[in-house]
């Protein structure tokens, strides 16, 4: 048997010799496998399908909670859906505080206060309510889908989404970047007369692309 495959060794190493055509197919041909592999192990593809609308469970609770019917919305951030879900749904019903809080700092000072000269609040407030109002397009949100998007360097996502509106009969399509990041939250215990301060880590998503460029996109396309 080792006889054999000496003898196959030996054929292929003189058929690449002979043939130097044939050993750049093979060297391309294990690059490309090495750069599968890769992508597959390191920027594996996001799961796709429906993540929220307003026939959801979770839209359903934001509407109880703005009637007062309820007083909480269980929201998990260091879900991706999740914190895709509760972006959109909270320009969909104008919550700007909710959909700041999952914006990364550096988006909201770009997207808000730095676009504002004056810092004045009611400006930037103004400025809320305006891409709230433009990215769901009057607040007509129906569903989010993702239907693409793959894992990046640097704990990033990007991410591409199916927006579908009431008023409209097919769905926008856009790209966005994700970012999870590590946070962290001071617990105390008290004790007696003893404090013991805790640290403890947790990891959230937050949506690291520009809202106007979001608007942009999807105005763009509908125009």
């Amino acid at each position: 048997m080792k006889i054999i495959f000496d003898e196959i060794r030996k054929e292929i190493s003189r058929l690449l010799k002979r043939n130097a055509w044939i050993k750049w197919v093979c060297l391309a041909i294990g690059i490309l496998i090495l750069g599968v592999l890769i992508k597959a192990i390191f920027f594996p593809a996001i799961p796709k399908g429906d993540i929220g609308g307003k026939d959801s469970d979770t839209w359903q609770q934001m509407a109880d909670l703005n009637d007062g019917e309820i007083t909480t919305v269980d929201f998990n951030i260091s879900d991706l859906d999740s914190v895709i879900n509760m972006f959109f749904m909270s320009a969909n019903r104008m919550d700007d505080d909710m959909m700041t809080s999952v914006m990364t700092p550096e988006m909201i000072a770009s997207d808000f206060s730095e676009r504002n000269e004056t810092g004045e609040l009611d400006k930037i407030f103004a400025l809320y309510e305006e891409a709230m109002t433009r990215l769901s397009r009057n607040g007509t949100i129906d569903k989010i889908e993702v239907v693409g998007g793959n894992k990046m360097m640097g704990g990033k996502q990007r991410v591409r989404i199916n927006i579908y509106y009431s008023a409209l009969d097919t769905p926008v399509n856009i790209v966005f970047i994700v970012k999870k990041e590590t946070d962290q939250l001071s617990i105390s215990d008290y004790t007696g007369e003893t404090e013991n301060e805790e640290q403890v880590k947790y990891k959230q998503y937050y949506i690291d692309t520009s809202i106007w460029d979001m608007i942009d996109a999807i105005e763009s396309e509908v125009e």
